[in-house]
């Protein structure tokens, strides 16, 4: 057999990716100001785009062409709940307290066409995964709003998902990360809002591997960040 040498080309012939989204909830509202909701949901996903692999031989080498392609077609399904609750029956300044809660969770499988590129051998591989989609997503804030200010404190946990799949890679995957974030305002007018913000306060980082967890493949530490200003509503 002939050496192997790689290249990555680009696919003008490459799809769109298009999803058909079926999705259905029940929601209670209840006294003061309260709400709870469930809903369902369903994506019909068709020529998801992977990076793939396809080879030619050409005496004396074999070319193994690494390109974007479409995939077969997908399906999502999950449920949301979510629980939103002020609590204007507290005494005094606690009255302008609040909270919500939201959780998702998200089940899917994928089905990858496979190649050796040493010797041709195809097949198919399935996973109980959807790129780029995690599998759980929570999220919580607790706010207070009274005498023109509202501040709020948020937390937001996305689970591990897998970003990337072929091509030299066998399987990038995102690690999980827990994000918090706070802004503080207060309504100076009708008009004029002054605001400050801040995210990330934890200064969580972006880490991802290939196939093996103990072995990054990129560790992105990007602090905090925040900004203040003005708004101004006519």
């Amino acid at each position: 057999s002939g050496a192997l040498a790689r290249v990555f080309r680009g696919n003008p012939k490459l799809k769109a990716q298009k999803s058909m989204n079926f999705d259905t909830s029940l929601e209670w509202y209840f006294q003061p100001t309260g709400m709870l909701s469930v809903a369902l949901f369903k994506k019909s996903i068709k020529d998801f785009i992977y990076k793939g692999v396809t080879r030619e031989s050409r005496p004396p080498i074999i070319v193994a062409l690494y390109q974007n392609l479409n995939g077969a077609d997908q399906d999502i399904t999950g449920t949301e709940l979510t629980w939103a609750q002020a609590l204007p029956m507290l005494p005094g300044p606690f009255s302008g307290l609040g909270f919500s809660v939201n959780a998702t969770f998200i089940a899917g499988e994928s089905e990858f066409p496979t190649l050796n590129v040493t010797t041709g051998a195809t097949g198919k591989r399935t996973e109980d995964f959807v790129p780029s989609q995690p599998k759980r997503v929570y999220n919580a804030q607790i706010y207070w709003e009274k005498y023109n200010i509202t501040a709020r404190v948020a937390v937001n946990y996305i689970d591990e998902f897998v970003r990337e799949v072929g091509g030299l890679a066998g399987q990038v995957t995102n690690n999980d990360a827990t994000r918090w974030d706070a802004q503080l305002s207060y309504k100076v007018t009708r008009h004029l809002t002054v605001f400050v913000d801040a995210k990330n306060l934890t200064r969580e980082g972006k880490r991802w591997y290939d196939s093996t967890p103990n072995r990054p493949e990129e560790l992105e530490y990007s602090g905090w960040n925040g900004a203040a200003g003005v708004r101004f509503r006519f």
